[in-house]
């Protein structure tokens, strides 16, 4: 078995010599096997290892004592063990979630906070360090079987990837059984969570339920799902070149306006032109979620129906059909209804001389993106100037007031403060709360302006492109 999670790891390149891996372990058999494998693969790829334990806060006594397995594990084979504790249950009300998302969510960005911790404490450039986790075979045909029921396209059939961006999955080459076997072998114990039994958890109705009836059809089931997911994955890969070809060709941004050339875009497949339309929307929102097939749909038969035609699309868009284009924007009554949304950052504007300008209550804000180099001046300290890592913008940056659920990162330890929390421990008066303006990326808040920004987004020695906002104050 190690060797071939070893093959996987190289024909993935997953791991390269001198690479911090960060793996993610709760102390059951999947995550465990996933230790000792990395444990045993460290002096023969050449990498260092250290441990990260999620408590989610959910099972009292027993999530308590798995944190204390895993911390014990580590310190058996001598490797640096780190205990997050958080309450998964409060996460879920805040961002009206089920509890098994935000467990999920949540030990991502834990996971990320870490590495990002990691990084700067021994000087790693971003590509050094890596955040394994211990998904295999059932989790990948347990995710096609989910996407699959919910509607996914292609990308969401694709399954579980073995590389996305730092996170690595060496085990999704083997099944549960060969995990099993391993642990057997190497008379190793691990921890049970109760909570994978219960068929109230979606993803664990599929595990227990439905995967078994799909290996009584076909017993090869799960290595059949295993080959389609890799084949969708090539497949997607093509897609998303041709798309992006298309889209350089096709669309173009005007301030908030994205525009897309319907002469030019229906030169392509349909395939394509359905992606390329996809990203234009996303680009336009700054977020893919909540963006599905049938607002996809929208778009084309606008492309194809009559000069002046307009569809209503999430997070406040419209699209209109004009001479020869199709023009997403956000509507004008949701920009300053009750203003709750000041302006979306130009990336194109800015980059230019004069920066990109934001109209708010508070003042004007001007933002700029150029290049950062150790050699700047110092970081301003100005209460209305605030420099921001770029490149960790996920999903497009947005000024607004607040909104349910918003948080920061508190500190380089990762641990989050809700917006309300933060507000209440400021003494901001209740009245004021609703006028402030914010910096966000989704509901992380880069920058609450005039008072602290999101450790997240902190400048460091390897940022490449700093983002400077300042507010102009009337």
């Amino acid at each position: 078995m190690i060797e071939k999670v070893l093959c996987y790891i190289e024909k993935y390149k997953m791991i390269s010599e001198n690479d911090h891996v960060l793996a993610g372990v709760s102390g059951g058999a999947d995550s465990v096997c996933l230790f000792l494998v990395l444990l045993h693969l460290r002096e023969k790829i050449g990498f260092s290892l250290s441990i990260v334990h999620v408590e989610h806060g959910i099972r009292g006594e027993e999530s308590l004592r798995d944190a204390e397995f895993v911390k014990n594990l580590a310190g058996e084979f001598g490797v640096e063990c780190t205990i997050i504790n958080c309450c998964v249950p409060r996460e879920a009300r805040e961002r009206g979630i089920s509890t098994e998302e935000a467990a999920r969510i949540l030990r991502y960005e834990i996971l990320e906070a870490q590495a990002v911790l990691l990084e700067r404490q021994h000087g790693c450039k971003s590509s050094q360090v890596k955040i394994a986790v211990a998904h295999h075979r059932e989790d990948l045909a347990e995710t096609m079987v989910f996407h699959l029921c919910r509607g996914s396209g292609i990308d969401g059939l694709c399954g579980i990837p073995p590389v996305r961006g730092r996170v690595i999955r060496p085990l999704l080459c083997i099944t549960r059984s060969e995990i099993e076997a391993y642990l057997i072998e190497r008379k190793q114990v691990f921890s049970t969570d109760v909570t994978n039994e219960s068929r109230e958890y979606t993803r664990n109705f599929i595990r227990h339920e439905i995967l078994p009836k799909l290996c009584r059809v076909n017993k090869g089931a799960l290595r059949h799902m295993w080959d389609l997911a890799e084949e969708l994955s090539q497949i997607a890969c093509y897609l998303e070149t041709e798309s992006c070809r298309a889209f350089l060709d096709s669309v173009r941004q005007e301030g908030e306006s994205i525009f897309c050339n319907v002469d030019k875009l229906w030169e392509n497949p349909s395939a394509i032109r359905s992606r390329v339309l996809k990203m234009a929307l996303e680009q336009g929102a700054g977020s893919s979620k909540d963006i599905s097939r049938e607002h996809v749909e929208e778009l084309l038969d606008l492309g194809e129906g009559r000069v002046g035609r307009r569809v209503s699309l999430p997070y406040g868009m419209e699209a209109a059909k004009t001479y020869g284009e199709i023009e997403i924007r956000r509507r004008k009554r949701e920009c300053i209804r009750e203003g709750r949304l000041f302006g979306i950052l130009s990336e194109r504007e800015a980059r230019g001389e004069s920066g990109a300008q934001i109209f708010t209550p508070k003042g004007k804000i001007i933002c700029r993106i150029r290049e950062f180099s150790k050699k700047d001046a110092e970081i301003p300290k100005n209460k209305y100037t605030k420099w921001l890592d770029y490149d960790k913008i996920e999903s497009g940056l947005l000024f607004r007031t607040r909104d349910r659920g918003d948080f920061f990162v508190l500190d380089d330890m990762g641990h989050k403060k809700y917006l309300k929390d933060y507000f209440i421990n400021e003494k901001v008066p209740k009245e004021l709360r609703d006028e402030i303006v914010l910096a966000a990326d989704g509901s992380h808040i880069l920058w609450v302006v005039g008072y602290r920004i999101s450790e997240a987004y902190k400048v460091s020695a390897d940022t490449r492109e700093v983002l400077e906002i300042r507010l102009m104050e009337e």
